[in-house]
């Protein structure tokens, strides 16, 4: 951008700063001030800065503006992706950085207030006004920043939609998701979370228009009224409001006890690639997943114990004891380094085939008595050629899923859900089946050998879990009816609309969320992952269980909550920990269909009709101006 100096310079400045400020609302700094305030210095450079510099293709230097502004914020937000890939942090930002470039355009073209602040005919005219006059001038320029506010709130919100959609989307940090206020949150569950980030974005702009205008009149010695920053304040407290009675309605919904044992291995990604290389790592590892189960279960017995033996130091003669052991017991994304092999069998049904160290590992657990497990793992179908025209993988035999299995020992029963949304140059990488060379440079970039592209899984369907002993006559079927999510799906929030929508008469109740966060080590990577599952929570008003490898493994209640009793960590609250979480989860028996469940990105769209709406309008005032009548 060729901007002059001085104001070039401090409009550059003040777009990096908006990035820093933005970045420092997420984990790991969680100053969710900066959410409110982050974008200002970005207004106040393409608002205030860019009209005074006397420039041509000033729509490039809005969006270069916004383009430095989103990748400040992109690098400092995703610079954990260097642990895999410095120079995949970095060309990321770079393209990510597009969208708010986009933003910055629009805010600049369709929301600039510089032609509406201006007070000096508004002075000329006061003396020939009447109070009523005057008053009603006050009230449309009040209007008139309403709907500028708007209009940048719904520029925000389209292009982070963008950003979560095309070519195969990347939604990680939206702004709702800084914002870290569980009241304010719960209106996601009617406008989403993208819908949810109008909301910062409106009143952060509503408010500096109110300011600059403050300004405006006091060098003008003009009084006015401020009825933009009442609607900002009136909507900031409805949202409140709506989410405290939200989170009132959600407590006395008619409930159901599950007990659950998850539980965190801990494994670095270095020792897993040795364990599917050398047999030795490979025992070591599987060895340690037996001990750690077996330590959740003495400790599980241990608690038991200091109830019976409190309960009877105490002197009651009644009182409750839990000897239930849980009811599902789930383990994070790969953690069976031996994949699973798949196949019709001869009556139709589906048959897997179990390695024998996965099978000692299952012997193992029911020797325990535990009886439903989830678990992540490589699963390889192959596909008889005489049915392969049926199959939607023509041209590769056989195929390979990253999977979540549920295993359920007293049917002896499989069920997989194979993932769907695959991460793009994680687990599979474009063009690479015609392009082999393609790979070199992810292998370059990565250190780590490419092994081929995953396939990509059909659409969502629930998952079936029986419920044994449970008062379960107002389920269907007598099942509790599991969304699975393997890795960053729990990110993507329409992958999960179809399992409610097109299943209502199951009435899914239940996320799961199995991940493999040890690929970024201890950086805010795992964090940040499950700050942006909260959000899929509050969407669709279901809680969520949570297994990661490392990083954060825990329950997210239906309203987003997390209670630290609730979360894998050691003494020193460290969630980068081996450790195992035996809990209670109270799940509705007939969860609530969220207005966002039902309409989807309505929000989103009425936001991409106002954008069209003022683009189409300042055309036409171009044109007007153009070529006078």
């Amino acid at each position: 951008m060729k901007l002059k100096p001085p104001l070039s310079l401090l409009a550059l400045l003040c777009a990096i700063l908006s990035g820093v400020l933005v970045a420092l609302a997420f984990e790991p700094f969680n100053l969710s001030l900066f959410i409110w305030l982050g974008l200002v210095p970005l207004y106040f450079a393409i608002w205030q800065l860019l009209p005074k510099l006397k420039q041509k293709r000033r729509w490039i230097h809005s969006f270069g503006l916004g383009w430095l502004a989103g990748v400040t914020f992109f690098l400092i937000n995703l610079n954990w992706i260097s642990t895999v890939s410095g120079l995949g942090a970095i060309a990321l930002a770079l393209f990510l950085g597009l969208y708010w470039g986009l933003f910055g355009l629009l805010a600049y073209h369709l929301a600039r207030p510089d032609q509406l602040l201006k007070f000096a005919d508004l002075k000329a005219q006061t003396p020939k006004l009447s109070k009523i006059e005057f008053k009603q001038r006050n009230i449309l320029l009040s209007a008139h920043i309403i709907g500028l506010a708007s209009i940048t709130g719904f520029a925000w919100c389209v292009t982070e939609w963008l950003r979560a959609t095309l070519f195969t989307g990347f939604s990680w940090n939206g702004l709702a998701v800084g914002i870290n206020q569980p009241a304010i949150e719960q209106a996601a569950s009617i406008v989403g979370a993208s819908g949810l980030s109008f909301v910062p974005v409106f009143l952060s702009s509503c408010l500096y228009m109110t300011f600059i205008k403050l300004l405006e009149a006091h060098k003008n010695h003009v009084r006015i009224t401020r009825w933009e920053f009442g609607v900002s304040l009136g909507l900031f407290s409805l949202l409140a409001s709506y989410g405290a009675i939200s989170m009132t309605n959600h407590n006395y919904q008619e409930q159901i006890e599950t007990s659950v044992l998850i539980l965190q291995p801990n494994i670095s990604q270095e020792d897993k690639w040795l364990g599917v290389q050398e047999p030795k790592k490979s025992f070591e590892i599987y060895r340690s997943y037996e001990e750690l189960i077996q330590q959740a279960h003495q400790e599980w017995q241990a608690q038991q114990q200091k109830k019976l033996t409190t309960a009877l130091e105490s002197g009651k003669t009644e009182f409750s004891l839990s000897l239930k052991q849980a009811d599902l017991v789930i383990m994070p994304e790969s953690t069976w380094l031996t994949p699973m092999y798949y196949e019709a069998n001869e009556q139709g049904d589906n048959d897997y085939l179990v390695s024998w160290n996965n099978e000692a590992f299952l012997s193992e657990l029911h020797k325990l008595d535990y009886s439903n497990l989830i678990i992540g793992a490589a699963e390889v179908e192959y596909i008889d050629p005489a049915n392969q025209s049926n199959s939607s993988q023509t041209d590769k035999n056989p195929n390979y899923y990253n999977s979540l299995f549920l295993h359920q020992a007293d049917k002896n029963h499989w069920q997989s859900y194979r993932k769907e949304h695959l991460v793009i140059f994680g687990e599979y990488v474009p063009l690479v089946d015609k392009y082999p060379w393609i790979a070199k440079p992810f292998e370059w970039a990565t250190g780590v050998p490419f092994g081929g592209n995953m396939d990509r899984g059909s659409a969502q369907a629930p998952i079936m879990l029986d419920l044994v002993g449970q008062d379960t006559q107002d389920i269907p079927n007598q099942q509790l009816h599991l969304i699975p999510l393997i890795c960053f799906e729990d990110t993507v929030s329409h992958l999960i609309r179809p399992s409610i929508i097109q299943n209502k008469l199951l009435h899914p109740q239940l996320l799961v969320n199995i991940t493999n966060d040890g690929w970024f080590k201890t950086s805010a990577a795992a964090k940040q992952h499950f700050a942006n599952a909260r959000m899929r929570c509050i969407e669709y008003a279901r809680p969520m269980l949570r297994s990661a490898n490392t990083g954060v493994s825990g329950v997210i209640s239906a309203i987003g909550t997390v209670q630290p009793q609730q979360v894998i960590q050691d003494a020193t609250g460290n969630t980068f920990t081996q450790g195992s979480l035996h809990t209670t989860v109270s799940i509705a028996k007939n969860p609530t269909t969220t207005i966002y469940a039902l309409l989807g990105n309505w929000w989103i769209y009425l936001g991409i009709i106002v954008i069209i709406g003022c683009m189409a309008y300042r055309i036409i005032i171009a044109l007007r101006n153009k070529f006078p009548s």
